[in-house]
């Protein structure tokens, strides 16, 4: 459980960009003038033109030196108390690695900061049969989704993980109007979820979130197999494999 001073969104998927760090003490807060605000939109554009002049190598380089120490996580849920404000912060520790070992160290009383925020998207689901998928990583924002379900039409959804029991994290959903499919973690993944689409009757819409190169197989396959435009077809990759 994280608390605030500043206000945490409910907006289902809602990720901040966290520091691996920890602070000795609270930052003050200030608004930045605009002239603050002017030079940070000229510096914006002048790296993303010079991004563009780098090659893929060269961008994913200075990317990764940027991020190396960074992780996106995903609000699980978030309230109001008093003048607080808090939230549930799902981790799933895949291996010895930097996020694993930084959310292991966290103890009552710490003080993290983020630097950004991610919104994710998925207005597009409220209309029309939905598919869901998920992985370890990712099931707290499917939960999140699926608990402010909008749409008449019930989802169907996959959940991807090395352990069934750890599919068990979906039983927390208040939202029960739903059909899951459980896969394992395999060699063939991409394969095994796409025979298990292929028993879904008429899928108008699709939101997924697992390991990027799957995550672009698959986006790829509703785009030229099940022909379903861009809007509607929405992958997101959480983690690099490797």
């Amino acid at each position: 459980t994280v608390k605030s001073t500043v206000e945490i969104p409910t907006q289902p998927g809602f990720a901040y960009l966290f520091s691996l760090k920890k602070l000795e003490k609270l930052r003050k807060t200030r608004n930045k003038s605009s002239k603050a605000n002017a030079f940070t939109l000229l510096f914006g554009k002048l790296f993303l033109y010079v991004m563009k002049l780098l090659s893929s190598k060269q961008r994913s380089n200075v990317l990764h030196s940027i991020y190396k120490n960074t992780r996106y996580y995903t609000i699980r849920i978030s309230w109001k108390k008093d003048n607080d404000y808090y939230a549930f912060i799902d981790i799933y520790i895949h291996g010895e690695t930097n996020g694993g070992k930084w959310s292991k160290s966290l103890k009552q009383g710490d003080i993290i900061t983020s630097i950004n925020e991610y919104k994710e998207k998925s207005q597009h689901l409220n209309k029309g049969k939905a598919l869901l998928i998920a992985d370890e990583t990712s099931l707290p924002a499917m939960s999140a989704i699926l608990e402010k379900w909008t749409n008449q039409i019930a989802p169907e959804v996959i959940v991807v993980t090395n352990d069934k029991k750890e599919a068990s994290y979906l039983d927390e959903v208040k939202n029960k109007s739903y059909s899951v499919h459980y896969l394992s973690n395999s060699e063939n993944l991409c394969t095994n979820i796409i025979e298990t689409i292929e028993k879904i009757d008429k899928i108008e819409t699709v939101w997924g979130a697992l390991e990027k190169g799957i995550s672009k197989e698959l986006k790829k396959y509703f785009r030229n197999t099940l022909k379903i435009e861009s809007k509607n077809n929405r992958f997101i990759g959480y983690w690099v494999s490797g």
